[in-house]
């Protein structure tokens, strides 16, 4: 009953902006749509600290260089993409003994899988 209080539908009214995203405004009932208001400006692209290259071996600072490059990462594609320069060099310690000891086998594919999985999180195509 559209008379008694609580019955009607106004307390899950809508805002302009869920009816464009869901694809049902409509000007002649919803109104016109309000300007766009600029967001906040983006961060400046993200630039590794240099103990951080400091502290990477030769295979990873090439990995880094190459990547940084190419492209413009945030905050959290550039922590990614340290542990993967990291785990690159362990990767490449490994491989160089993964011929001779069982061990440093089992550890190369491990390594290998670690680095292709934040590889694949850094999500840079």
């Amino acid at each position: 009953m559209a008379g008694r209080p609580g019955r009607n539908r106004a307390w899950n009214k809508l805002s302009i902006e869920d009816h464009v995203r869901r694809g049902t405004y409509r000007k002649d009932r919803h109104g016109p749509i309000p300007p766009v208001v600029a967001g906040p400006q983006d961060d400046p692209p993200w630039q590794p600290d240099p103990e951080d290259v400091a502290d990477l071996g030769a295979a990873g600072r090439t990995f880094l260089a190459a990547i940084l490059d190419e492209f413009l990462v945030d905050v959290i594609q550039g922590v990614l993409l340290l542990e993967a320069a990291r785990t690159l060099d362990g990767l490449t310690a490994w491989r160089t003994q993964a011929a001779t000891d069982p061990k440093a086998a089992r550890l190369t594919v491990q390594y290998t899988k670690t680095f292709a999985a934040l590889v694949a999180q850094v999500g840079i195509r």
